[in-house]
């Protein structure tokens, strides 16, 4: 989380969802890689400012992706989702 709070500039802040909230944090517990930490923080950034923007299906794929994945997705122009 304070990743993300580190990375906010001006943006306006909303609630997300409690559910969704509550989700996010189970699954970022068990992310311990540094650079995946720093993605899932832009994930959590992304629904603060905009409340609904990352679904919860997102999160499981992204959650079952290694790293390595999860780079190469990154650089897929499709993935907008990662390209915040």
């Amino acid at each position: 989380m304070k990743q993300a709070y580190n990375q906010c500039n001006d943006e306006t802040a909303r609630d997300p969802d409690p559910d969704w909230l509550v989700r996010f944090i189970e699954m970022a517990q068990q992310i311990h890689t540094p650079s995946m930490q720093k993605l899932w923080a832009k994930i959590l950034k992304q629904e603060i400012i905009q409340p609904g923007s990352v679904s919860l299906r997102t999160l499981k794929i992204l959650l079952s992706m290694t790293h390595r994945e999860a780079a190469l997705f990154q650089k897929s122009p499709d993935s907008y989702l990662l390209h915040w």
